[in-house]
């Protein structure tokens, strides 16, 4: 009897040993290799958690935007009328642009053909025409040119001096001498009166007055 007890006490034992056992077999010890894929597990979590971030911040830079280039190009500066403090900088008060106005109508009234010109204000295209006026820094500028390239043409300025107006008057008298080959440039003419020049070319058979800045 005490044989059999004996034998069932060590059956038992022995079974709750192999049932120990296979339960340490199934989870075994960490090895090494498990260690190594663990870390590189969470080396690849990190890296994909900083594309993330660093998409988020691409994102954001997106949306915030490059500074915008300035659209088109700088606009061509003009010539203006002057204020009428600048009238009374000199001793006329004279507005040139009257002037042109009246030298153009009034070739119709003594019975001359009127002539095509076309009002120019950009300070770089009358520049072309009449190299060196810009540095004067003239009072007014009124420059008449012809759109189809015939000899016709009004160049008035009211310079900030005598001196500057004999200055202006010399680059007239360039321009003047450049188009005499021209049968129309022939009747041309250049007015200087104080701080005030003109170069007039409107045909050889326009009416021209003794003095343009002398309009009735």
């Amino acid at each position: 009897m005490k044989k059999r007890l004996i034998a069932a006490l060590l059956s038992a034992v022995l079974t709750a040993s192999m049932i120990a056992g296979c339960t340490a077999q199934e989870k075994g010890p960490i090895t090494e290799e498990e260690e190594v894929q663990e870390a590189e597990a969470e080396e690849e979590e990190e890296t994909e958690e900083d594309v993330d971030k660093s998409g988020e911040e691409e994102m954001d830079l997106t949306e915030t935007g490059a500074p915008e280039e300035e659209e088109g190009e700088e606009e061509a500066e003009e010539y203006e009328a002057p204020s009428e403090e600048e009238y009374y900088e000199t001793s006329t008060g004279l507005s040139l642009d009257y002037v042109a106005t009246i030298l153009i109508s009034i070739q119709e009234e003594k019975g001359k053909a009127k002539p095509n010109l076309v009002r120019e204000t950009k300070k770089d295209a009358i520049e072309k025409v009449y190299p060196g006026v810009a540095d004067l820094d003239p009072i007014q500028v009124v420059c008449y040119l012809s759109p189809d390239g015939e000899p016709v043409e009004m160049m008035l300025l009211e310079c900030r001096s005598s001196s500057d107006a004999n200055k202006a008057a010399q680059i007239l008298e360039a321009r003047k001498n450049q188009g005499e080959s021209e049968e129309g440039w022939k009747g041309a003419k250049i007015f200087t009166t104080s701080n005030l020049t003109a170069l007039i070319c409107l045909g050889e058979d326009a009416y021209m007055p003794d003095d343009v800045f002398i309009l009735d």
